[in-house]
């Protein structure tokens, strides 16, 4: 307990030198102008400076007296540390207004330049002889209104489209989608019909689809 009061005053003049590591000794002369750091008139727990306001006294080494805003005629004191110096503006020039303005023409170099064209040739296989690459320059040449390097709509070519339903003329389009692999379809078949007694008479698809399609059906067990 007796080394209690020693070691307290080493931390606090330890912490004390931390604190005043990078203080500063200020002063304001009589006469100077100040802002001052004062709660705003909105809010209470919001402070902004304010200001300037003269110095008219230093009551200590740390404190002053200025005249109290908006002259008011009342005196206060506050601490150095709610002070900021304040700074005349200097070279302040006054903004005239200008209506005629006018601007001179900047000078630019020209360059010649050369207009693109579109190169009417199309694109060939190279490995093309120019005995075939001269006739195919013919066919397109003849034949302008059907070829095109914009690709648009033609009836000219034909190709039949697979869908769901069934006919006479199609099989049925498969989804790829399978809850059984591809590969497991014709083993499981040959399994339930093992188990049922009965040959094979579909064709090794996926039994599902086939169903669907009322293209197979198990055979009757007599």
């Amino acid at each position: 307990m007796g080394r209690s009061p020693q070691l307290l005053t080493r931390i606090t003049r330890e912490t004390k030198k931390w604190y005043d590591a990078k203080s500063v000794l200020r002063s304001l002369n009589v006469g100077y102008r100040a802002l001052i750091l004062l709660p705003s008139c909105e809010n209470k727990l919001l402070a902004q400076w304010q200001g300037p306001y003269e110095v008219l006294e230093q009551v200590n080494a740390t404190t002053y007296k200025l005249a109290f805003p908006h002259g008011q005629g009342r005196e206060q004191i506050y601490h150095i540390n709610l002070f900021k110096k304040w700074q005349e503006p200097t070279d302040v020039q006054p903004i005239r207004y200008i209506t005629n303005v006018t601007t001179d023409e900047i000078p630019y170099l020209s360059f010649p330049t050369q207009h693109l064209t579109e190169d009417s040739c199309p694109q060939t296989n190279p490995t093309l002889t120019e005995t075939h690459h001269r006739q195919l320059i013919q066919v397109i040449e003849k034949y302008h209104d059907v070829f095109s390097k914009r690709p648009g709509r033609t009836q000219l070519a034909e190709h039949p489209i697979r869908t769901s339903v069934l006919t006479e003329q199609s099989a049925p389009f498969e989804d790829g989608r399978r809850e059984t692999p591809r590969k497991l379809v014709v083993p499981i078949g040959d399994e339930e019909c093992r188990l049922r007694g009965a040959e094979r008479d579909y064709p090794p698809r996926s039994r599902r689809s086939a169903a669907k399609a009322g293209a197979w059906q198990w055979p009757e067990q007599g």
